[in-house]
């Protein structure tokens, strides 16, 4: 499975964040459907630290990985 940090920070705008996931999502459907034994995109929400970050719209998403955890 192919790992996609999408880092975001505050007053980031939602599309800039739910647009890549859709892709990679689709993408990942894709994938599995056409090709046995493929795994697709693991999509995670990476920012300076974990928790809530406030998009420009004052809608808050969920961090789940920090800067210094991001894969290599």
């Amino acid at each position: 499975m192919h790992t996609i940090e999408i880092i975001t920070y505050p007053g980031t705008l939602g599309l800039d964040i739910t647009g890549p996931l859709e892709v990679f999502h689709m993408a990942t459907q894709v994938v599995r459907s056409t090709t046995p034994g493929a795994t697709g995109y693991d999509c995670r929400i990476t920012a300076a630290q974990t928790g809530p970050v406030r998009l420009s719209s004052g809608l808050s998403i969920l961090a789940e990985t920090a800067f210094e955890q991001m894969s290599s």
